[in-house]
């Protein structure tokens, strides 16, 4: 089996950067398109690996035209190089607000589908979340599956301020035996 996509597509962003969209035609297409956005520091292998272990190829052998983004930095879209523009200063904002619409108004244009189905991998699934709350996305998206993101951040508070707050006495204690000393 083949292990390339039936089709690479690219699309600009408003902030200019270039990202590719990998497409698997559906054999026997039924309903609306899928796009698939994988996990952090990943690119559309993170969903498509092999033909033996793809969900893209699953998904388009069982009907569904099935697309791949690559955001920004990852794959076959822009990479920051030593003398080009772009740099390592984006954030998961610029994927919602940037990447996301530009991929997803890139496969409603070529599908002319009203609507896609969004999955997404860890990062990706939040993604999904956040477009969902968008009043200018939602209406673009029939569905948000997400796979391996969380569900809620409220364990984090925990993390973020109970450790390091409970845990500082014993860094001012080591700093005051350390300057005795």
């Amino acid at each position: 089996l083949d292990s390339t996509p039936d089709e690479v597509h690219y699309t600009t962003t408003e902030d200019g950067w270039r990202i590719a969209i990998l497409r698997h035609r559906a054999k026997g297409p039924k309903g609306l398109p899928v796009l698939l956005c994988h996990g952090v520091a990943a690119n559309h292998l993170n969903l498509d690996l092999t033909p033996e272990r793809s969900l893209a190829r699953a998904l388009a052998a069982a009907g569904h035209d099935t697309w791949l983004v690559e955001l920004r930095g990852r794959g076959l879209s822009t990479q920051p190089r030593l003398f080009n523009r772009y740099r390592y200063d984006w954030s998961f904002h610029e994927y919602v607000e940037k990447d996301a619409p530009a991929a997803i108004a890139c496969v409603l244009a070529a599908t002319r589908a009203e609507k896609v189905h969004w999955v997404g991998f860890a990062i990706g699934g939040m993604m999904g979340y956040a477009l969902a709350a968008d009043p200018k996305m939602a209406p673009q998206l029939a569905s948000v599956v997400a796979m391996a993101a969380p569900a809620t951040f409220g364990f984090q508070r925990k993390y973020l301020y109970a450790w390091p707050l409970r845990n500082l006495r014993w860094w001012i204690g080591g700093l005051l035996f350390a300057s005795t000393v």
